[in-house]
């Protein structure tokens, strides 16, 4: 029963990708919460990040890496250009999954555009980690 609620809140999150790019920083942050760190990039991009526990049959227990990328419109307003989420590469499977049973055009091996929306999933994989960038095509 653990397992079947880990894995609804995994796809449940997975189906949300969408709804953070394009998002303020206030709306991201009202929806996961206040407890995220705030950094640049060596360019001086603004990004916060949360890392969140979760546990799966197929990886154990593991920290989640969520980032979302901001740029400033013309209000002063910190919009979200790139969501990243980097998780172990044992997840791999569960993104494709879940990528390959969506409305998704399949544009390779690995990456997905969702049409509806213009935006690109986009996952690369080393030893260690999976890494999926959402991003507006």
């Amino acid at each position: 029963m653990k397992n079947l609620i880990t894995i609804t809140l995994i796809l449940f999150s997975l189906i949300k990708l969408s709804a953070q790019v394009g998002s303020t920083k206030e709306e991201i942050i009202e929806e996961y919460g206040t407890k995220y760190i705030t950094e640049k990039t060596d360019d001086n991009t603004p990004y916060i990040f949360y890392v969140d526990e979760f546990k799966t049959k197929v990886s154990g227990k593991y920290m989640r890496y969520t980032y979302f990328y901001f740029t400033e419109t013309k209000n002063k307003e910190l919009k979200c250009f790139l969501r990243k989420i980097i998780e172990p590469f044992t997840e791999l499977n569960a993104f494709v999954e879940n990528f390959n049973n969506k409305a998704y055009v399949k544009i390779s091996e690995l990456k997905w555009k969702n049409y509806e929306n213009n935006l690109i999933y986009n996952l690369e994989v080393d030893d260690v980690y999976c890494t999926l960038r959402v991003y507006i095509d």
